[in-house]
């Protein structure tokens, strides 16, 4: 990194420091604010850096059974009921005053879920609910909370107002807060993750201090990426802005891309904590990232258990109205299942989290940028369960049941035109690249995937009935 003045920094593009951050002299702490009698006022540094996206891993190996599911409930905190004075003559008075008093909440409050999430090395704190962030500051508050730095990444698009109550929490947990301020889309590669590496190097960020990522997908697996390593393992804490990314982006975040290949370099989770505050989140039940958000869903609890499965076609037709409870219970329930998963012994389980990776990688070589993402999900999801019924795997019960899911939880199909013959080269093109044998992760009941190896004719029949029935007319 190269200076450009004595208040600029050159980070793989421009980075346009309000404050000299090269000595520890500079922090701030509590002592220092209560003697002059103000809150320390957190830094801002503005990064450009670079871009792009991907999708998902890959399966393994076959294990018999699944992992035992984590049945611990998670904890809620409820909302006290208005008590009823007289029953017999006043019960709608009463109901008036429960929906209008002091203390009632819109009918889209939810109240905080608090979930402990197993993560390959130790766990993760996950809160998921309606105005989480007001309660960022109390939750990190610690003892030894006043000499710590807090590198606090955010993407320009961050909404000012969000910005500033976040870096409020942050002060009010006593930490010296930092911004840096991506000003071009995140890039999961490896030079992104060294560009983030300088960036903690500057702030004298130590294993001791706290890294607080806010954005999307991209931002928050590369902030994984690099925090897994720097100083043995910096803590991290994750504010996704939509709730795709509060799925993929933390317990289970994309691996990192090289030279144009998607996420060929793994990404293990480790962050200590998740804030998933639905008043941030776009809850329109229409937008791409919601839709995502139950494709990934349905994706994973096809990999996770039965159990998952059947908990999510009893609030499908919830989840596709944007009902906020359901929402706040299945991103619970996926980020479990997503836990499990990434913490089996098993590695064809651990690598049942890249289910229909394939598909949709082989996909969208194929397919211009702007088909959405959910729908190509959705079509893997289509395609694996048709393959492994049409291999004697799958029922076709449970084949037309997937379906339903898919349209329970408004999930259309696609309407394209693709080659078959490109589609099985893009197929085996993304497979070859990740094992020295063609192997398809098909799903062998609800709940069960496993790796299946698939002979030419068979896949040659599917991909082709697969483009006949998307082609165009």
């Amino acid at each position: 990194m190269s200076a450009t003045g004595p208040d600029t920094h050159d980070l793989d593009g421009i980075v346009d420091s309000d404050a000299d951050l090269d000595s520890d002299e500079d922090r701030v702490t509590p002592a220092d604010a209560m003697a002059s009698g103000q809150a320390p006022a957190p830094a801002t540094v503005d990064v450009a850096m670079d871009a792009g996206s991907v999708e998902g891993g890959s399966a393994d190996s076959d294990a018999d059974s699944n992992a035992d599911l984590d049945d611990n409930a998670h904890a809620g905190v409820g909302m006290d009921a208005h008590p009823d004075a007289d029953a017999d003559m006043n019960a709608d008075a009463s109901a008036d005053d429960e929906a209008t008093g002091p203390d009632a909440q819109p009918s889209d409050f939810v109240a905080p879920i608090r979930q402990w999430i197993s993560l390959p090395k130790g766990s993760c704190d996950v809160r998921v609910g309606t105005g989480i962030a007001d309660s960022i500051g109390e939750i990190l508050r610690g003892p030894s909370a006043g000499r710590r730095v807090c590198a606090l990444f955010v993407e320009q698009d961050v909404d000012a107002a969000l910005l500033e109550l976040v870096q409020r929490q942050l002060c009010d947990a006593g930490f010296n807060v930092q911004t840096v301020t991506l000003h071009e889309a995140v890039q999961r590669t490896p030079e992104a993750v060294v560009s983030f590496f300088h960036e903690l190097a500057r702030l004298h960020v130590t294993i001791d201090d706290l890294v607080c990522a806010v954005g999307h997908v991209n931002l928050l697996s590369l902030a994984t990426s690099a925090c897994n390593s720097w100083c043995s393992g910096v803590s991290l804490t994750c504010i996704p802005l939509d709730s795709a990314s509060a799925l993929e982006g933390v317990i289970s975040p994309r691996g990192l891309d090289i030279d144009g290949k998607s996420e060929l370099i793994d990404v293990r989770g480790c962050a200590k904590h998740l804030f998933v505050d639905l008043s941030i989140i776009n809850c329109d039940p229409q937008v791409e990232s919601s839709r995502l958000m139950r494709a990934l869903a349905a994706r994973i609890a096809m990999a996770d258990a039965e159990k998952s499965y059947s908990a999510l076609w009893d609030r499908a037709q919830e989840l596709a109205s944007g009902d906020t409870h359901a929402i706040a219970d299945q991103l619970v329930e996926t980020l479990r299942s997503s836990g499990r998963l990434a913490t089996s012994t098993s590695i064809g389980l651990r690598q049942a989290l890249g289910f229909g990776g394939t598909f949709v990688r082989a996909l969208q070589a194929l397919l211009p940028d702007d088909v959405p993402e959910s729908t190509l999900v959705a079509e893997a999801l289509r395609f694996t369960t048709r393959l492994s019924c049409g291999k004697g795997e799958l029922s076709v019960e449970d084949v037309l049941m997937s379906d339903e899911l898919l349209e329970r939880l408004d999930l259309p199909q696609l309407t394209c035109h693709v080659d078959p013959d490109l589609m099985i080269r893009a197929l085996k093109e993304d497979r070859f690249l990740r094992s020295s044998r063609f192997l398809l992760g098909l799903p062998r009941s609800l709940g069960r995937v496993r790796l299946s190896t698939i002979d030419d004719e068979l896949l040659a029949e599917h991909v082709c009935a697969w483009c006949a029935s998307r082609d165009q007319k």
